[in-house]
């Protein structure tokens, strides 16, 4: 699948966010899912990135970009929480980065 040139600075920033696997689980962006899951595997989502980059992709466009930006970032194997609430979103991406929650409520 052909990466879209405007999810660029998205993905680059979901690359450094893997990097830092140690580190306290922050920034973090949590958004409802546009489709309801439909694409994005769930009603939540937690993002390990700003909002500002997060911004920059198309995990909120019409039907087609989401699907294929969903499809895009598990090909990756990218670390998106997903839940049912904003808590279960956010618990399953402390699980997919391996974050204790000592350490997820700390600031860098």
């Amino acid at each position: 699948m052909r990466e879209q040139p405007h999810n660029t600075r998205f993905f680059a920033a979901m690359a450094v966010a893997q990097d830092y696997v140690t580190r306290a689980l922050f920034p973090v962006t949590i958004v409802m899912s546009r489709y309801q899951g439909t694409y994005e595997g769930d009603r939540w989502l937690a993002f390990p990135v700003g909002a500002e980059d997060l911004a920059h992709s198309d995990y909120a466009d019409e039907d087609v970009e989401c699907m294929c930006f969903f499809q895009e970032c598990e090909a990756r194997k990218l670390p998106i929480g997903r839940g049912s609430t904003p808590d279960g979103a956010l618990a399953d991406l402390k699980k997919r980065l391996g974050v204790a929650d000592s350490e997820a409520n700390q600031s860098p």
